[in-house]
């Protein structure tokens, strides 16, 4: 046995694992992982633009008649766990109050947009006006906006959704709009009607001139961007 051969080889086996090891004990561990922001939706952002993008998306298919996309476009407009959401939002007691006027809402008129929507297709041009909800509690003194938000009980992104006619003063309420789980969630104004005795003076009026059984309103402005409805 050449003995010098093996004790060569043997101590260049040891240098290595030597060195291998120097080399492993002395890297700096990855840094930990962040948690993803929660996605949102690539098409209809939380924004103001993207909320009105979805709106004309809705009534462009509305007007073509496209059944389909008006069904699956207001499909996702519904609240994902409502009961849930309603009482995390509004608390336990106006929770309940306005789930329940939610759910039937859902079933009178499950996946379709209500006769406010078919009437601005109709109209030769209009402008979607979406104003986040302080800033209609302002502009819309009048309107249930300020109602909701006294009885908000956590953070919420929402929305106030108009239809202004072009060349006129007339302002059709479309609907309250939240951002909740990736998407616009429509909440009619009706639902809210529970809030009427506690928190709108006996002087306030809803906003609804149209029938009980239509979604939405018209209401006549001095200035359709800035003043109240009438």
């Amino acid at each position: 046995m050449d003995v010098p051969n093996v004790m060569r080889c043997l101590g260049l086996a040891l240098f290595v694992f030597l060195f291998s090891s120097s080399r492993a004990s002395t890297q700096v561990p990855s840094a930990p992982v962040s948690p993803s922001p929660p996605k949102q939706n690539a098409r209809y952002p939380d924004s103001p633009p993207g909320l009105q993008r979805f709106v004309e998306d809705l009534l462009s298919a509305i007007k073509a008649s496209d059944n389909a996309k008006v069904e699956s476009l207001w499909q996702d407009a519904v609240i994902p766990g409502h009961s849930t959401w309603f009482a995390a939002v509004f608390g336990e007691k106006a929770g309940a109050s306005l789930d329940a006027n939610y759910a039937k809402r859902l079933a009178d008129t499950p996946y379709v947009p209500g006769r406010a929507y078919t009437f601005v297709v109709n109209l030769d041009e209009v402008k979607i006006l979406v104003l986040p909800l302080s800033l209609a509690v302002v502009s819309r003194p009048d309107s249930w906006a300020k109602a909701i938000q006294l009885s908000l009980k956590k953070d919420v992104h929402a929305y106030r959704v108009e239809a202004i006619s072009a060349g006129s003063t007339t302002s059709i309420m479309l609907g309250y709009f939240f951002y909740e789980s990736g998407g616009f969630r429509e909440v009619d104004e009706l639902v809210f009607g529970s809030l009427a005795a506690a928190r709108q003076p006996r002087a306030m009026r809803p906003e609804r001139l149209c029938s009980p059984g239509a979604t939405g309103h018209i209401s006549r402005t001095v200035d359709p961007w800035t003043s109240r409805p009438q």
